[in-house]
């Protein structure tokens, strides 16, 4: 009786080892162009830390950061080909793949921060991307703006188009945003982000195209000290999974991702309007001369950036109708 008892343990003991060693570990990969310091990359690692955190470490996330991989367009086809598993993409660069994303670098097309979170919240925006995005194999697990986008430059101060003739401002290598610039009259010149500090430490470019707050997270607002406050665009970023990288964890686990990308993208939300409005308070601060949208022809710009409107809104007529549909509160 005790050697069957015996051996009972010890066959309860093997298939405890062995139900161990066949538990499930999930290693996914993610990689993003944007820096580590960048607060969307800080709320992104606190989700991607808290999906590791509730599925026990089953699932494992390896980054990179600042392009490592590489630029926004290589990561992007990484992601859609399985390569690699989460990655972080401008509108931009998903037009390379699917024209119906440059509607979101139209400019003037969003009102404001409200028009873009009602835009989110829209369940007809939710199907349009999902459609979209199954047709990319991703699933856009988080959709976040970077503020209203203005002109940063070292040489003068701008409040038309005609002052921006003969200007280099670094843009992201996208052919929405080279487009927009040659639009605009300035001389649009692509360079990793990551790059971007000594391109105008060095005069390779005279300034950059984004958002009060980002200039100065990317240390610009030390050497340019002219920032108008053009709002032309409303700058969003995709964090997007792949599909089948996604369908092969388990059930419980899909929820546990989908619900932690989700609280990210409400702080992205919340911490992109404070970093807009505490943008200016460090501008004082550091001497920066800022133009206000009041004080800038905007007709000018808007009349320079028609075509680029008409031309954009048109790829798309389904997805612009939608935003425009969410200009205003119902």
């Amino acid at each position: 009786m005790k050697k069957v008892l015996c051996i009972a343990l010890a066959l309860t003991f093997c298939l405890d080892i062995a139900a161990v060693a066949s538990a499930a570990t999930y290693e996914l990969t993610y990689s993003t162009p944007l820096a580590q310091t960048q607060s969307s990359t800080i709320y992104f690692d606190k989700a991607l830390d808290k999906i590791e955190e509730l599925t026990g470490g089953d699932i494992h996330f390896s980054r990179t950061y600042s392009g490592t991989l590489g630029s926004e367009h290589d990561l992007g086809v990484m992601v859609t080909n399985g390569d690699i598993d989460i990655t972080c993409v401008g509108p931009g660069q998903w037009s390379d793949w699917d024209e119906s994303f440059k509607v979101f670098d139209t400019p003037y097309v969003f009102v404001d921060f409200d028009h873009f979170d009602r835009l989110l919240a829209s369940e007809d925006y939710k199907a349009w991307l999902t459609k979209h995005g199954d047709a990319l194999n991703l699933e856009f697990v988080v959709t976040f703006n970077q503020a209203f986008k203005g002109i940063l430059n070292k040489e003068r101060d701008v409040y038309s188009v005609s002052d921006l003739a003969g200007l280099k401002l670094r843009v992201p290598d996208s052919a929405s945003l080279i487009e927009i610039g040659n639009a605009m009259g300035y001389t649009p010149t692509p360079t990793a982000a990551a790059d971007q500090y000594m391109s105008l430490s060095q005069g390779i470019v005279d300034g950059a195209d984004h958002a009060l707050w980002a200039h100065q997270s990317w240390k610009l607002t030390e050497i340019a000290k002219h920032y108008s406050e053009t709002n032309h665009a409303l700058q969003c970023v995709f964090f997007v999974m792949n599909k089948d990288s996604l369908a092969e964890l388990p059930e419980d686990y899909q929820k546990i991702v989908r619900d932690a990308f989700a609280e990210c993208e409400r702080d992205l939300a919340a911490q992109t309007r404070l970093d807009a409005e505490n943008s200016y308070a460090l501008a004082e601060e550091e001497g920066e001369k800022i133009i206000p949208y009041e004080d800038i022809d905007i007709d000018s710009f808007k009349t320079a950036l028609q075509p680029i409107i008409d031309s954009y809104s048109a790829l798309d007529p389904e997805l612009y109708g939608i935003i425009e549909a969410t200009a205003t509160a119902e």
